[in-house]
């Protein structure tokens, strides 16, 4: 394996081609201390499967084609789950990678296939490992849990995993249970080396509404000493027998004396009505699943587990147990047993970590769930209605935890992806960052511009019925575990798409809320179609946004609109804007004005357009080429998932090569005489360097070298920050792989194959 020392800007691992890449990411992840690296979204495009209402069929193809366009080794392994999804106009598949027999942690993903088209989409991450560990562990669990120094007080479950470190697997106990830490007990699921005990990774199995982490508990607490604090061990023991012998009300019996425990036990029959109704959901998890709650829970600072006293408002969501735990204040509030509930959803699909972005994502996530499940209480169901702006706040008694509408006005929370707070505590702040996709995920119901930032788009609301639709099936069927915020932006823009069509005004909406908090990525406007019925597929306008949502583009056509004329897409108007409609020349202008100006605007047109062309041919690389009689370059089609694909010397009248990206997007012609010639040619970032220009930060800017000889394509590293792959083979800086067609060529994170020999 080549070293990666070089490629330290990159993301660790190959991935499966970038959908985005940008510096704001790599900056952050370069200032962030002993936390998890920020890693941009991943998506690949590949042939749909066979036989996509059989597991068994796809998991076929999974083991032979999926397993070779990734690159994967012999000892690695993708599992599909048996039962597909499916989700609007499409079936979602999850598959796991498993390494000699035992499953990789965070290397997950969620295989999309579309009705009505040709291709699927995988979301997640799937690496290559070589050299397997021994799956035998050098201590037991128990010699491993002491040598960690972080006590068990309970065990509820365990199994043996492999760890990812880089290109190299760490083979490791994963422990569920009630672990001591320097910041107190809690109740975790903890990773540890298995031949030393070294605490690899905690994450914590319980989800709050409240950024503090204070526990307490009421009910089973009779017959308990009062006033004294308990340790984790008393404290596990007591939710147990309150489980087991505390019950206060069931399906099956009566009303309780306590009004809390009826409020908890009505609220919980009306969730089951709002999964029901919003996502077609049969519980919590989809499958019935028993909701479960612990009623009369008390919190009480500084313990971070219950105990029988305590005077703070808190509710938990214990994963290990799928109970939720509220205090009797808590039931006055449906939006925090719906956001706990929320956490139930997420972790039954996704299953989302809880730090870091993963964790904030999982926390906004539950957060609208729960804003959603109020909203469908007060309005009688009518989520079609206008929700009035109280129903954007979670409430407490003392006053509201967070504002969906706006998040700056509790403790000014972030509400703009620039403004990521990278934090040790509140594992990597996960209750402080959720505000940021909340703001996004508003705009997306409500509509509006943000806040704070007047220059971005004005984001077409969609009503809040059909965003939690959205957000809620992506949540449950389209995210993995280690999702980021970039991850969720695809996530929440397919299932957009599934549910109501490519360029319907729900997946423009998604695109432009996500643009107005910064949330990192890339969308194109399917092209209109023309109105002689005849459609062009590479008139497709490139909307680009990394993180500040620059830039306008010709909107859509909206299917749902009457008529099909185009909707007016809001945002940053562009120099070309048509005047007010008040009059025909703008406001105070006579008609006759605006045609001077409209003539006086395309001379300075020609002024410009000729200064560019002789700069253009003044360039060494142009120069190279005005020998040539070809025809003028034609724009490459924009890629929909990775970065845009500019070919930006002459063409070949007739084309012997060509780079197709594995994600469906238009293929890249490589002009044969450029391949024979002795420079060949050069692939990378700079336009005027390099024969073909790819416009993503994950290529630099002379990233490699293309030469044909004897019906060989040979490939040549240029040193590239991010490296090049020919297959399972990383390429070593300036010797050239040999390379025949079909092979996969991976540049930086994006994957193309090489097709030989056809125009």
């Amino acid at each position: 394996m080549a070293s990666r020392s070089r490629r330290g800007r990159c993301v660790a691992g190959i991935g499966l081609g970038t959908m985005l890449a940008f510096a704001a990411g790599a900056d952050r992840a370069r200032g962030q201390e002993g936390g998890a690296v920020a890693r941009e979204a991943e998506v690949l495009s590949v042939p749909a499967p066979p036989g996509l209402a059989d597991a068994a069929a796809v998991q076929r193809w999974a083991n032979r084609e999926l397993h070779r366009l990734l690159g994967l080794e012999r000892t690695d392994r993708l599992l599909v789950e048996p039962e597909p999804a499916r989700l609007g106009r499409g079936t979602v598949f999850t598959l796991r990678q498993f390494a000699g027999g035992l499953p990789v942690i965070n290397r997950e993903s969620r295989l999309v296939a579309a009705d009505d088209r040709p291709e699927a989409r995988l979301l997640g991450r799937h690496d290559p490992f070589l050299g397997l560990p021994r799956s035998e562990p050098r201590l037991g669990l128990a010699a491993a849990i002491r040598a960690s120094g972080s006590p068990a007080q309970r065990v509820l479950g365990q199994r043996l995993v492999f760890w990812p470190a880089g290109s190299d697997l760490v083979l490791a106990y994963e422990v569920e249970g009630a672990f001591a830490n320097p910041s107190g007990a809690r109740f975790e699921r903890v990773y540890l080396d298995a031949r030393s005990g070294r605490v690899i990774e905690r994450l914590p199995m319980e989800f709050t509404a409240v950024d503090r982490r204070i526990y307490d508990f009421e009910d089973a607490c009779r017959g308990y000493g009062r006033g004294r604090p308990l340790d984790i061990g008393d404290s596990t023991r007591l939710v147990m027998r309150a489980i087991s012998g505390h019950l206060g009300r069931s399906e099956s019996t009566g009303r309780s004396s306590r009004a809390p425990v009826n409020a908890v036990f009505d609220l919980f029959g009306e969730f089951h009505g709002y999964l029901r109704t919003t996502l077609q959901m049969d519980s919590f998890d989809g499958r019935g699943g028993t909701l479960q709650g612990l009623v009369g829970v008390k919190f009480h600072n500084p313990y971070t587990w219950p105990q029988c006293d305590g005077d703070q408002f808190n509710a938990v969501w214990y994963s290990g147990q799928r109970l939720l735990a509220v205090t009797d204040e808590g039931s006055k509030f449906p939006e925090v047993i719906g956001h706990e509930l929320g956490h139930g959803i997420v972790e039954s699909g996704s299953g989302l970590i809880g730090r870091d972005e993963p964790g904030a994502l999982g926390e906004s996530i539950s957060d609208v769930l729960g804003a959603g499940f109020r909203a469908w209480l007060e309005t009688r169901g009518r989520l079609d209605l206008d929700i009035p702006d109280e129903i954007w706040r979670l409430r407490s008694p003392a006053g509201p935890l967070r504002d969906l509408q706006n998040p700056r006005r509790v403790g000014r929370m972030p509400n703009h992806y620039s403004d990521y707070r990278w934090m040790h505590e509140d594992h990597g702040g996960v209750h402080v960052n959720s505000s940021i996709m909340n703001q996004g995920l508003y705009l997306l119901a409500a509509g509006g511009r943000h806040p704070d930032r007047r220059s971005g788009p004005a984001v077409v609301g969609i009503g809040m019925a059909k965003a939690l639709e959205i957000v809620g099936r992506a949540a449950v069927h389209l995210l993995t575990p280690n999702s980021s915020f970039g991850d969720a932006r695809f996530g929440f823009a397919l299932a957009a798409e599934l549910l109501h069509g490519e360029g319907s005004r729900e997946w423009v909406s998604t695109h432009q809320a996500m643009d107005a908090v910064g949330v990192p990525g890339t969308w194109v406007l399917p092209a209109a179609p023309d109105p002689d019925g005849i459609s062009d597929p590479e008139e497709g306008e490139t909307v680009s946004r990394s993180g500040g949502g620059r830039g306008a583009s010709a909107p859509p056509r909206d299917p749902v609109a009457g008529g099909g004329a185009p909707p007016t897409v809001p945002g940053p108007a562009p120099p070309h804007a048509e005047p007010p409609e008040d009059s025909p020349g703008g406001p105070g202008r006579p008609p006759g004005d605006s045609r001077a100006s409209a003539w006086i605007g395309a001379a300075l047109a020609l002024l410009v357009v000729a200064a560019l062309a002789g700069w253009a041919l003044s360039s060494p690389m142009q120069a190279r080429r005005r020998a040539s009689a070809s025809p003028p370059p034609v724009p490459a089609p924009v890629n929909r998932q990775g970065p845009a694909l500019v070919p930006i010397g002459r063409a070949a009248p007739a084309v012997a090569a060509a780079l197709v990206p594995l994600d469906g997007s238009g293929r890249i012609p490589l002009d044969p005489r450029l391949l024979m010639s002795p420079e060949g040619l050069v692939v990378g970032r700079g336009r005027n360097r390099c024969d073909v220009s790819l416009r993503d930060l994950n290529v630099s800017r002379r990233h490699l070298r293309l030469r044909l000889e004897n019906g060989a394509i040979w490939i040549e590293d240029l040193d590239s920050t991010c490296g090049t792959r020919l297959g399972a083979l990383d390429a070593e800086p300036y010797r050239p792989l040999r390379a025949g067609s079909g092979d996969v060529v991976r540049i930086g994170k994006s994957a193309y194959r090489l097709d030989l020999g056809s125009a």
